[in-house]
């Protein structure tokens, strides 16, 4: 599942248009009769959300976290272990390795 990779995923959606050639797009018709099943998938994004499991972000929250890793500095230390130091005015970042 995309939420266990820990990435980031930026979707573009079709959430307001009613083009009946968009799928997964929010409204069915220009009256604005939602889609069916529209509203159990937002309440399973709000539930992802609140438990941690999903990120919602708004465009500023991912510039100012990807505006963090000019503070991202590495060390390594005589045995060859990598630690990553935050300097001053950068967010804490999660650093995961991948062998």
């Amino acid at each position: 599942m995309l939420t266990e990779s820990s990435g980031i995923c930026l979707a573009h959606t079709y959430f307001a248009d009613d083009d009946p050639q968009k799928p997964g797009r929010v409204f069915l018709n220009k009256r604005g009769g939602w889609m069916p099943g529209i509203e159990d998938t937002f309440q399973r994004i709000g539930d992802a959300a609140e438990k941690g499991e999903l990120w919602l972000a708004s465009v500023a929250e991912i510039a100012e976290f990807f505006d963090s890793f000019q503070y991202l500095r590495f060390d390594v230390d005589e045995r060859g272990n990598i630690h990553p130091i935050v300097e001053k005015g950068g967010q804490d970042l999660v650093v995961r390795y991948v062998e």
